[in-house]
């Protein structure tokens, strides 16, 4: 019988299938190596193809699309509930073509090249920030333990400590752990100057993107929120109102309501930032 409905459980290496039918009957069930999956897939009659919204997913999405399917990508949490009994790939892959057939659950659009590049940009930017972090802090805590308390601002420690080290008169700490710092020093000072260069191309991006002109037109809005924005939120027009928006990118109080009284519990536990969504 003709598939319909095809659940995909997205991995590394081995790929779990399973066909629904018309009727929601399973018709198909097959596991497919890494290397088959594009031509097992260019083998099935066009049909509409769900797979969870998770690594690798717009870019299978996109290869997919091009052949003529319909594509969906659901949040992992609105798969979870359909999954039966124990987890399993095939479980996984059932759930997900379950899941797509009911219209009340939201689905995530597919990411252009364009976007994802972006996004991937902001994360590598990220890292960045996390690394010189990580080593200021772990500086600042060499020198309290000899009885120099640098400050806390990146502009400031890279100062202080360039001062320190360069300084023969200080003898607040000994030549050695001098040297040490030295060349914590030059990967500090080399990690500022890739941000500095992540930075400048970001505004190039940002200068010739007309979306991201408009964007930065909203009182507030500079160069790193349009862009993250252009690479996570993709159209606008898929959300019903500003509200709808705000609870994508988790601005709106968590609900937790029961026996007819409404409660809210604030912000979320830990707020995801906007560029690591989806």
């Amino acid at each position: 019988m003709k598939v319909t409905t095809l659940g995909l459980d997205l991995a590394k290496t081995v790929f779990h299938l399973v066909g629904l039918d018309e009727k929601g009957h399973e018709v198909m069930k097959k596991k497919v190596f890494r290397n088959n999956l594009a031509a097992t897939i260019q083998n099935i009659l066009p049909c509409r193809i769900a797979m969870e919204a998770c690594g690798s997913a717009s870019f299978w999405g996109r290869k997919f699309q091009g052949m003529g399917h319909t594509v969906i990508l659901i949040p992992p949490q609105y798969v979870k509930p359909f999954v039966r009994t124990n987890k399993n790939d095939w479980h996984d892959a059932h759930a997900i073509a379950e899941a797509s057939l009911r219209p009340s659950i939201p689905t995530v659009p597919i990411k252009t090249e364009e976007a994802q590049d972006l996004q991937s940009f902001h994360r590598a930017r990220q890292i960045l920030i996390e690394f010189r972090t990580a080593t200021i802090n772990h500086v600042r805590g060499i020198l309290a333990e000899y009885g120099v308390v640098l400050k806390v601002s990146a502009s400031k420690v890279k100062e202080e400590l360039s001062r320190l080290v360069n300084d023969p008169e200080d003898t607040r700490i000994s030549p050695f752990l001098k040297e040490t710092l030295r060349a914590i020093l030059k990967e500090l000072s080399g990690l500022g100057e890739k941000l500095e260069e992540f930075d400048r191309q970001m505004a190039s991006f940002a200068k010739k993107n007309p979306v991201c002109n408009r964007l930065m037109t909203i009182p507030g809005v500079g160069v790193l929120t349009a862009t993250i924005l252009i690479a996570v939120v993709g159209d606008p027009f898929r959300f019903k109102n500003g509200q709808h928006f705000a609870a994508y990118i988790g601005l709106v109080p968590r609900q937790h309501s029961s026996g007819g009284k409404t409660s809210f519990w604030g912000s979320r536990n830990r707020v995801i930032p906007i560029s690591e969504r989806f």
